[in-house]
């Protein structure tokens, strides 16, 4: 008989670590979709963003301010309006910031400069700026980095698993042939 892994002979013959084992790879299976859904998002905003390359002045016309009850702090989200070509357009995004950063030291009425996609002002943003943009970069990198390898691990933990059993039902399908010929070797009539 081969020589097994630790981990192998544990999975092979404790049905507690086989399941604990096969736990352990699913979640990683699951944390490892779930990043790779959450690094699609950034991606996504990342895109957005790349993609408002223009600026120009919007009117504040309302700010709304909330406390966060689990650090405590005020945070300001701005609504603005601003017009290109006669057309009028409304906040799609604004950065919710803590109380001591711009938006909740701007005030309606005020002009602020935002940013949009010229081929369409629908996608249009205050409060980002080049360091948002590198922040998305660095986060989407090392969350897809992070999600790949769970996904990895837990895809390979569940094969090795699989293999494993499948490795052990051949075993004793061999040791159960091998005794079922002692057995009639021993019962055949001696002539």
């Amino acid at each position: 008989m081969k020589k097994h892994s630790v981990i192998k002979r544990h999975i092979q013959t404790n049905m507690v670590a086989r399941v604990i084992y096969i736990a352990i790879c699913t979640i990683l299976l699951a944390v490892g979709i779930f990043g790779i859904y959450l690094t699609y998002g950034s991606f996504e905003r990342f895109s957005a963003y790349d993609k408002r390359n223009n600026t120009t002045d919007a009117l504040i016309v309302g700010k709304s301010e909330s406390v966060d009850t689990t650090y405590n702090y005020k945070t300001c989200k701005l609504q603005y309006q601003f017009t290109l070509n006669g057309k009028q357009y409304s906040s799609k995004t604004s950065l919710e910031d803590k109380a001591n950063n711009y938006n909740c030291q701007k005030d309606t009425g005020l002009t602020a400069q935002i940013r949009y996609q010229s081929s369409d002002p629908n996608n249009n943003s205050y409060g980002d700026n080049a360091q948002v943009r590198e922040e998305l970069i660095i986060l989407s990198s090392v969350l897809a980095f992070i999600s790949a390898i769970a996904l990895g691990v837990g895809f390979i933990g569940i094969l090795a698993i699989r293999n494993s059993i499948k490795e052990l039902h051949q075993h004793e399908a061999e040791e159960s042939k091998k005794y079922y010929h002692r057995q009639a070797k021993i019962t055949e009539p001696k002539e």
